[in-house]
């Protein structure tokens, strides 16, 4: 079986979905970090941050079939 990559890999980064994914990984530990680093903001427990990759991957899921204009240079 050979793996070939799909046309336009090169404009993947501007897919929705892979920023949005992007997103699901790094906000929690970045929020973390603030909240640790900032009096006054809540700490996130590991609940929460959970709770954020969840949706993030949950919106993956919904929006991946969805045609995305920056992925496929299709405009009308």
């Amino acid at each position: 079986m050979k793996v070939q990559l799909v046309e336009g890999w090169t404009k993947l980064w501007r897919s929705f979905t892979i920023q949005l994914a992007a997103a699901g990984i790094f906000l929690p530990d970045v929020l973390q970090i603030l909240a640790e680093n900032i009096d006054g903001l809540p700490l996130l427990d590991s609940g929460h941050k959970s709770l954020i990759r969840l949706a993030c991957l949950v919106a993956i899921v919904l929006l991946r079939p969805v045609k995305q204009v920056s992925v496929s240079g299709d405009e009308k």
